[in-house]
């Protein structure tokens, strides 16, 4: 077989891996490190196809991701080393499946993200809730940091990130902003597992626009975060609208607060650099679905045009994905 043909084929079965993978992610089965998944009862409880489940199990154990374990399957030393990542799958692949899985009529304009077709917003907030307590390691470190009294989460999600947030001192107050009913419902539930609700606020509403938001309820906020929000305001609203969120932000954390901002860097114009992961891919999921990214040093003009100011950079474990240390300029 031609080494063309070979390459053809590694990318066929990344996407086969990739659906048998997001199958049981879906159905409840990649759980923790220690898995294990018996075909019939498994079958039995989620009213699927037993034998259908046995052969998708079989190809991933030929595809090093399980092994036999009697009548059962468990993850093998290579399934058990990607379980703390399964997260990206319904946040890269499932989120988006409603976009790309009906590419052709995007791209002729039959279907317009926005008007008549949306990503899959559970997949997001199940992926993100999954992933947090690895993508939250780098901020976590960061905000040992910064003293602060009240936390301001743009685009909350499930309101783990908020809970986690709160759960550093009985003192901090949080305030989660989403335009998702679902993930508001969910951090107002994940909240109040948690005993937090006292001393939480969820709103839903519109990130980019805080100050539209009810009058006094980010009066004790000196900490704002936002984890891969401000790129849908840059598509949607253009710069100034970016700079106008930004110029928001400035006026609430005020001198001496904090802006911590996450995002994934936008390719430069050059291209990419070798061997560059899931970021061309990132960057065309998100052109498709009206997003944009935006590079380092565009983020740091719009701060600047805002009154704000970069004080450190850190990479935040994901991509190509950086985190700003923000504060206002004085």
């Amino acid at each position: 077989m031609s080494a063309p043909t070979d390459k053809l084929f590694t990318y066929t079965e990344g996407y086969f891996i990739t659906k048998s993978l997001l199958a049981l992610w879906r159905l409840g089965l990649l759980g923790g490190a220690d898995a294990r998944i018996d075909p019939g009862k498994s079958a039995a409880g989620l009213g699927c196809d037993a034998r259908l489940l046995r052969a998708t199990l079989d190809y991933l154990v030929i595809r090093g991701i399980f092994v036999k374990d009697g009548d059962a399957y468990r993850y093998s030393e290579h399934g058990r080393e990607l379980a703390p990542y399964y997260g990206y799958l319904p946040m890269h692949i499932g989120a988006y499946e409603p976009v790309f899985g009906q590419y052709e009529q995007v791209l002729h304009g039959d279907l317009v993200y926005g008007a008549n077709l949306k990503r899959a917003e559970h997949e997001l907030v199940g992926g993100m809730s999954a992933m947090e307590e690895h993508l939250l390691a780098r901020l976590n470190t960061l905000m040992d940091e910064i003293a602060f009294t009240g936390v301001l989460d743009l685009g909350c999600g499930s309101g783990r990130m908020l809970a986690q947030v709160l759960r550093r001192s009985p003192r901090l107050r949080g305030v989660g902003v989403d335009q998702a009913q679902e993930a508001c419902e969910k951090a107002r539930q994940n909240l109040a597992d948690e005993g937090l609700a006292g001393r939480t606020t969820i709103l839903y509403g519109d990130a980019g626009r805080l100050h539209e938001l009810p009058a006094g309820v980010l009066a004790q906020v000196d900490l704002v975060i936002a984890m891969f929000v401000m790129h849908e305001i840059h598509w949607q609203r253009s710069r100034a609208g970016v700079v106008s969120c930004l110029r928001d932000i400035a006026g609430v954390i005020g001198s001496g607060g904090r802006f911590l901002m996450v995002e994934v860097s936008r390719i430069a114009a050059g291209g990419a650099r070798p061997g560059l992961r899931f970021v061309p891919e990132y960057q065309l999921v998100h052109e498709y679905s009206n997003q944009r990214l935006a590079g380092e040093q565009e983020w740091r003009e719009m701060l600047a045009e805002a009154g704000l100011t970069v004080l450190r950079t850190e990479p935040a474990g994901m991509c190509e994905a950086f985190c700003f240390v923000v504060g206002v300029r004085e």
